[in-house]
């Protein structure tokens, strides 16, 4: 968590980090009290899950903390930034939450023994994902508008960088050929299912070993009597 914060420290400055940092520890404290409620164990799935949603548990502060500061930039308050920012993002944040917890839904529902094992993975990437949005759009403005601060200069659009120039030019290409963008994104869904139909369906490595541990002990205890007898007999015939 320490290195996601100090991250974000590094590419937002360190005030819109430290919002986004709060806001991270929250849910991850919100999430630990939610797995003791509903009787989820910290075990090395439960905290393989937490690792896995850390990148995803900071992109709901981030719009937020993001649409702030773009709004103060631009001359606003910092409530009017917040609750101009909340209003356009929240839902959409809402959707891609939920499309990040189905994406998890197949492992931890399966009937078979990956979902017997992974279940966890799955009730924490939710739970955790969730009071991700929840505090994004209720503490993450609160705490950008005790943090948070605007340039000297409001004159200037932010939106006038190299990196936003550039990302606004890919869009109108795209839009202007949407029909080969659609067409694109279509054949690649369409061969990524059928390559998926490649894969193996087993999501646990099946253990062939050489030998069975019975058989391995058998073995070793054979080894040790025969060893025993001769010293045994070693030692009459002396």
């Amino acid at each position: 968590m320490a290195i996601v914060i100090g991250a974000q420290m590094l590419t937002m400055g360190w005030r819109a980090g430290l919002v986004v940092g709060a806001t991270l520890g929250l849910t991850v404290f919100s999430t630990l009290f939610f797995m003791s409620v509903f009787g989820i164990e910290m075990e090395r799935i439960s905290l393989g899950a937490l690792i896995i949603a850390m990148g995803m548990l900071v992109d709901n502060a981030i719009v937020i903390a993001e649409g702030m500061l773009i709004g103060m930039a631009r001359g606003k308050s910092a409530e009017d930034a917040a609750a101009d920012t909340e209003t356009a993002t929240s839902l959409p944040l809402f959707g891609a939450t939920v499309i990040g917890i189905m994406a998890f839904s197949g492992i931890g529902l399966s009937p078979d023994a990956t979902g017997e094992f992974l279940f966890s993975l799955f009730a924490v990437i939710a739970i955790s994902l969730l009071m991700s949005w929840i505090l994004a759009v209720t503490v993450t403005p609160y705490l950008g508008k005790l943090l948070l601060k605007a340039p000297k200069d409001t004159s200037k659009d932010p939106y006038r960088g190299f990196v936003y120039l550039a990302y606004r030019g890919f869009l109108r290409l795209a839009l202007r050929a949407r029909v080969l963008v659609v067409l694109t994104i279509v054949g690649i869904t369409v061969w990524s299912v059928m390559a998926f139909g490649q894969v193996k369906q087993a999501f646990f490595r099946r253990r062939t070993p050489r030998y069975s541990t019975s058989n391995s002990r058998c073995r070793k205890a054979r080894t040790f009597e025969s060893r025993m007898k001769k010293s045994l007999g070693w030692r009459r015939s002396s």
